[in-house]
């Protein structure tokens, strides 16, 4: 089975096979795909009609092609077809006429409790570049025990050993981001040449993996130039477009990364091996990862990348997160370390997400800052920032609180949104408990509410 292929997610196939002695009616049977979230899907993937008076010899094969999408390869070998798509985390149940379930297999992270899957689920690592599928070469019923990943044989022997395209090559991606301090167009990412000769790259492609972490023959983003890459060179790639500020980069390319979901990249020669990956993920199995992946949770606004420090083989540790240096190998760079708040006196005391439209809707949104401490807390400068639906700060901040304003001890400074926001007074002043001042802002443009304060 495949839930990818070189013609995208719907250049897909499932099959079946008679492993026994004798013929077998599948008459009654039944196929059901498991959805995303791991349980079993409401309709039938092959229905009992579409397996009616199908009887399988002993060692042949019945496989069904996604309609209207599968490749040629599929569609010269189908039996039947099916007209929904497997979802990145997905599975297949075979229930004979009694409703008994005769086989199951499954293919999700870790984390998502998959009904398909015997034992532990497979890894979502198929790539479609390289036509790759899940094959069975054994029947323990522990699926990462019987499956392996190979070039894709519909209606054909399946492969007998895991395939897997890949060649060693000095030239590595070594600096990447989705997104920077102009927003998620600003993206880019760095190969050098790492080795002491030079390294011929004709022909060589890059490709992103998706949100979802599958990759086929549309993520290209882009061709690399002919010619060698000479030792120590970097090549720089950047998205095109007034957002981007990486200056003078040696190629542009018009898709962005995906700054929501996590992305990958992966290197292929002109045979289409792969010389190197990495995956930006925190909940997606993926081909363009190696051994663990980073965290997608890069400080755009600050200008953090993830940059190479070491050549492991595992992206978890060959990654750091620092301020960018596009164009630049920097493997002693300075690590940047996920801030932690450093909790003071003064500090969020409540905050409220709006209330329905008819009683006030965004308008509604408040935040109170309260000072704790015994004396009083200078607020001049304090910063306030909204989490977007990514998580992430936003490029701005929602509001500065004016030179000179302090909070007694106990005070309270609320928060409101406005729609026409008035400046502020910047005369220094103490505001006592009983006094609680409002400071108001614009109303922000995102859709969702996080932790914000004015």
């Amino acid at each position: 089975m495949t839930n990818t292929g070189p013609g995208g997610n719907g250049d897909i196939f499932l099959e079946l096979q008679n492993y026994g002695d004798a013929p077998q009616d599948m008459t009654g049977w039944s196929v059901y795909r498991c959805i995303g979230i791991g349980v079993r899907a409401s309709v039938p993937q092959v229905s009992v009609e579409q397996l009616d008076g199908v009887v399988l010899e002993p060692g042949q094969r019945f496989t069904a092609g996604r309609s209207g999408q599968a490749g040629a390869d599929i569609r010269a070998v189908q039996d039947t077809t099916f007209g929904i798509s497997f979802a990145t985390q997905y599975g297949l149940l075979v229930f004979d006429q009694d409703g008994k379930i005769v086989d199951r297999v499954g293919s999700a992270r870790e984390d998502v409790e998959s009904f398909c899957a015997m034992g532990q689920p497979l890894p979502g690592v198929l790539n479609g570049l390289h036509w790759e599928s899940w094959q069975r070469v054994d029947i323990t019923g522990d699926d990462r025990r019987d499956f392996i990943v190979a070039g894709r044989t519909p209606g054909r022997r399946s492969a007998e050993a895991p395939q897997h395209q890949s060649v060693d090559s000095p030239v590595r991606i070594t600096e990447v981001t989705n997104g920077d301090p102009g927003g998620t167009s600003d993206n880019f990412f760095e190969l050098t040449s790492t080795g002491d000769a030079p390294v011929d790259v004709t022909g060589w492609q890059v490709y992103r993996c998706t949100g979802t972490g599958r990759l086929y023959d549309g993520m290209l983003q882009l061709n690399l130039p002919d010619g060698e890459m000479a030792p120590g060179e970097v090549f720089t790639a950047a998205r095109t477009g007034a957002d981007s500020t990486v200056e003078h980069p040696d190629v542009t390319y018009g898709t962005s990364f995906n700054a929501v979901n996590g992305f990958g990249l992966m290197v292929v020669d002109k045979d289409r091996n792969v010389v190197h990956s990495v995956g930006v993920f925190d909940r997606v199995d993926f081909p363009c990862t190696a051994d663990e992946p980073l965290s997608d949770t890069l400080d755009f606004a600050s200008g953090e990348s993830y940059q190479r420090v070491a050549f492991t083989g595992d992206n978890a540790k060959d990654y750091v997160r620092a301020n960018r240096t596009p164009g630049k190998f920097a493997p002693d760079v300075e690590a940047v370390e996920v801030q932690k708040p450093k909790m003071g006196d003064a500090g969020i005391n409540e905050i409220a997400a709006g209330r329905p439209d008819d009683k006030g809707g965004q308008k509604a949104q408040y935040v109170e800052i309260i000072n704790n401490g015994s004396t009083p807390a200078d607020l001049s400068g304090l910063r306030v920032n909204y989490c977007a639906a990514d998580g992430r700060r936003m490029l701005e901040p929602a509001a500065v609180v004016p030179d000179g304003l302090s909070l007694a001890p106990g005070g309270v400074l609320t928060g409101k949104v406005r729609l026409s926001p008035t400046p502020p007074s910047s005369r220094r002043a103490t505001v006592p408990q009983s006094r609680m001042p409002q400071a108001h802002f614009s109303t922000p443009s995102v859709s969702t509410t996080t932790t914000w304060a004015k």
